[in-house]
């Protein structure tokens, strides 16, 4: 037979096709295109978060201010703080220039002026925190309303403030105070001087991860397993261009034009769609993020790679089709990884296990930086992994079979272990990613402990710069009025304040010690014994040493003056020393507090946007099997069983796929939490790893039993 010329027409054919009157081939070809516009706006997205990121790095490093290693280099002072609201805390910097006409930090137009703080717009945007804390506003930002300007914050959402110490008073010598030769250092240089901790937009690398393992992934599962709905099409092409006598690099060639033919359009579209609606988006869901419109907005060079993915995505996927030697009706099927890369995804399997077994004996300092790199290798190798378990499985029930059906299923789970693999991975990596996410120890935020409206039994520190003769009975008298201003607040006879004396609390009186400790002054034996009662109770819910001297003095002895004090909100105490202190501190004592995270908004907003690319694959797969059940079953009652045992084996068969994928993520998930607790990562939380697993897998098996059971024929 003469052999058919290699110009082939795949435009033409693709065309043809979608004209046809095969619905099943045009819904087949739609989902693949929604797919691919789908894969490639998530993709651009992506990009714009890590352009994003790399936009941030700038912005930091522009506004970190600069340590002054020689006096003559000085221009400026600054006292860095971090005030509480809630469970949460934010930068707040004392700055005082040596000369008004040198250049404030990024963001603002002059320095704020005495008593007055330049805020953030996103604490522009908290009233409540402004207002609790007694924050007097200055307009001397560059931004809206004389907040600071973008170019000096992360985010519009960002909480931070630069604050200018009240009339007459100064930051005070030595300790905390640093003098500055100005602003815009790169962040590892050894002058930099660190503003933020926990900064509101994630640094290029946790970005590109973050991007990879919850937008990348499970957007490229999408595409695969629309890409995997027209395998039956491609089963009948190849056979019909092989009898036409097509070579099988023809035929293969033609499958990798009619996929490109499909997806680069719809990519192309996808990529510019995304890109046009990030040139107005200023806020991501769940992310807590506000933004400069445009922020996100790629560029050019990151579109083209984001369009270039998904075309290479698809390209590959093609290209690992398995096309048949000759025209005989051999199954074609989208069932990539091939065995050979079965066997490299067992190989890094276990060499992500076995990384994840020393970090939890030996709890290494590597550990925390590797721990979500090892979650991405996981999640980009699933499907190999499950492939290997569920051959593994089909072909230890083949050999142990004692009936008919269990050796038919042994012998599907081995064969078709790739399509298996790739029915089921997607709902095993929801199980993994939903797992580990809610046990990050960015989630064990308890935001009851910090509440600034919660006036109580707690003991408040707090400290102010540039401490001055009577500062104490001033703060005293003053936070006595505001806290009895507020309705059911204390006598003021239960609001005490005990100065630091030497580095030791001294208390007047042992009546004053009493009152601190919610006790009656009948505890006392005498005004200047401290009983042992009252010494020890002392020590238990402060946490040092006190003594009590009726003829001590409180001295303004610089560079600090501290206080403790109960009765009082953190809030109410903080806004009085505000208004007549410089640079105070305020902080609970003997109290650990958990505080909120921006990396928890973060996992919280990539797990849901994981959860529902996955659950897009999963809902397209398992439409696949509901309109091939039918051919499944038909395939088997040829084999000489009955209709109802084949109905049997294939659901022993999709349910073993499942479970095996469920089950394996699940141990997987443990191991990583349990590593992860020795690298400060995750905490264990049993039971809501029982609960992901127990529902994810529930709610599979019961559509998966569903589809067999009644899926078309």
């Amino acid at each position: 037979m003469r052999r058919t010329s290699t110009s082939s027409h795949p435009v033409a054919v693709t065309a043809a096709l979608l004209r046809s009157g095969n619905r099943g081939v045009r819904i087949a070809y739609a989902v693949t295109a929604v797919a691919a516009c789908l894969t490639a706006m998530v993709l651009t997205l992506a990009t714009g978060i890590v352009g994003n990121a790399f936009t941030v790095l700038e912005v930091r490093a522009d506004r970190t201010p600069a340590w002054a290693q020689h006096e003559p280099d000085a221009v400026a002072d600054i006292v860095m703080r971090g005030p509480l609201w809630g469970n949460e805390q934010f930068p707040l910097i004392w700055v005082q220039p040596n000369d008004a006409a040198v250049p404030p930090p990024p963001g603002l137009r002059a320095w704020p002026a005495p008593g007055e703080v330049v805020v953030s717009p996103g604490l522009a945007a908290r009233p409540e925190i402004i207002e609790g804390l007694g924050l007097r506003v200055s307009d001397a930002g560059t931004g809206t309303d004389g907040a600071i300007g973008d170019e000096g914050v992360i985010t519009r959402s960002e909480l931070m403030a630069y604050a200018a110490p009240p009339p007459g008073r100064d930051l005070g010598p030595d300790g905390a105070r640093y003098s500055i030769s100005g602003f815009g250092l790169p962040l590892g240089d050894d002058r930099a001087l660190l503003i933020e901790t926990d900064p509101d937009f994630p640094e290029p690398v946790p970005a590109m991860i973050g991007v990879l393992l919850f937008l990348v992934v499970p957007a490229t599962a999408v595409l695969l397993a629309a890409l995997h709905m027209r395998s039956n099409v491609r089963q009948r092409r190849a056979r019909t261009l092989l009898l036409l006598g097509f070579r099988r690099k023809q035929v293969r060639r033609h499958l990798l034009q009619e996929t490109l033919t499909i997806t680069a359009p719809a990519a192309l579209g996808g990529t510019v769609l995304m890109a046009g609606i990030l040139t107005r988006v200023t806020s991501v869901p769940g992310t807590g993020w506000t933004l400069a419109p445009g922020v996100l907005s790629p560029a050019p060079g990151l579109l083209a790679i984001a369009f270039a993915a998904v075309v290479a995505a698809a390209s590959l996927a093609t290209l690992g089709t398995r096309v048949p030697t000759d025209a005989t009706p051999t199954r074609v099927s989208m069932e990539a990884p091939p065995r050979v890369a079965g066997i490299y995804s067992v190989a890094a399997g276990v060499a992500l296990v076995a990384l994840l077994v020393i970090i939890g004996l030996t709890a290494p300092v590597w550990g925390r930086y590797v721990m979500w790199p090892i979650l991405l290798a996981a999640c980009v190798i699933w499907p190999g992994l499950t492939a290997a378990a569920v051959r593994g499985i089909g072909a230890v029930r083949a050999r142990r079979a004692h009936r008919v059906e269990d050796e038919l299923s042994g012998r599907q789970l081995s064969h078709q272990s790739g399509t298996l693999a790739a029915l089921v991975g997607p709902v095993g990596q929801i199980v993994v990613l939903v797992a580990v996410v809610l046990a990050s120890t960015a989630q064990a935020v308890d935001s009851g402990l910090a509440a600034p409206v919660h006036a109580g039994s707690q003991v408040i520190a707090v400290s102010w710069r540039d401490p001055r003769p009577g500062d104490v009975d001033t703060f005293t008298r003053a936070l006595t009025t505001a806290s009895t201003s507020t309705p059911g607040a204390p006598d003021p006879d239960t609001l005490p304040a005990i100065p630091w004396i030497a580095e030791t609390p001294v208390a007047r009186t042992c009546s004053d010690v009493a009152r601190f400790l919610d006790r009656s002054p009948t505890d006392c034996d005498g005004e200047q014994n401290l009983p042992d009662g009252l010494s020890e109770e002392w020590e238990r819910v402060v946490g040092t040493k006190i003594r009590v001297d009726p003829q001590a003095v409180w001295e303004a002895v610089p560079p600090a003056a501290d206080v403790l004090v109960r009765g009082a909100s953190t809030a109410e105490v903080y806004a009085v020393a505000q208004s007549m202190f410089t640079a105070p501190d305020v902080s609970w004592v003997n109290l650990s507090l958990d505080m909120a995270q921006a990396l928890a908004r973060w996992l919280t907003a990539g797990v849901m946007a994981a959860m529902t690319l996955l659950a897009l694959a999963v809902l397209v797969r398992f439409t696949d099997l509901a309109a091939s059940a039918g051919t499944g079953r038909a395939r088997l009652e040829r084999t000489g069983i009955t209709a109802t045992h084949a109905r049997t084996v294939r659901e022993s068969v999709t349910r073993t796929a499942l479970l095996t994928s469920t089950t394996l993520a699940a141990t997987f998930a443990m191991l990583f939490i349990w590593a992860g607790q020795q690298a400060d990562v995750t905490t264990i939380r049993t039971l809501t790893w029982l609960a992901v697993y127990t529902l994810v897998t529930g709610v599979s098996l019961t559509i998966l039993t569903v589809i067999t059971r009644h899926g078309r024929t």
